[in-house]
């Protein structure tokens, strides 16, 4: 049998990850088109962008 203390030996050391160039490439959804949806008259991906910048930033 195998002791589980053997699992998690090693470096675990959480790191952060190096912060984008400015000028990055666009986002993923930021090269679809629009969606269709619209609230206010504006794309709802577009509403969406500082949302998804907020979660991922």
């Amino acid at each position: 049998m195998t002791d589980p203390d053997d699992f998690w030996s090693g470096d675990f050391t959480l790191r952060r990850e190096p912060a984008e160039q400015a000028g990055a490439e666009p986002l993923p959804f930021e090269r679809l088109a629009a969606s269709g949806v619209t609230v206010g008259d504006r794309d709802l991906a577009q509403l969406l962008v500082p949302v998804y910048r907020a979660l991922t930033g």
